[in-house]
């Protein structure tokens, strides 16, 4: 696991969260938190994958750090359905 990528890979979707949840409890998220929203964000993103690449074939076979850095981008706006 890249420890870069975890901190940065879904700053997007932690800000997007933050910004949800000011309404809320008032609390003005900082910095450390909206890493630690990123970074368990990438944390479920690689969980889910360890579990869903186990049954691929060896020819179709990326390593789950490949995966990640390639594949998933961030979410940087709630998909429609989501929003609502």
């Amino acid at each position: 696991m890249n420890k870069d990528e975890r901190d940065t890979k879904f700053l997007g979707f932690a800000k997007l969260l933050a910004d949800e949840l000011l309404p809320y409890d008032g609390y003005q998220f900082g910095t450390d938190s909206i890493r630690l929203i990123a970074q368990r964000a990438y944390d479920l993103a690689y969980h889910i994958l360890i579990h869903e690449t186990m049954d691929v074939e060896a020819e179709d076979y990326r390593s789950i750090d490949e995966v990640m850095a390639r594949d998933i981008p961030d979410l940087t706006a709630w998909p429609p359905t989501m929003a609502e």
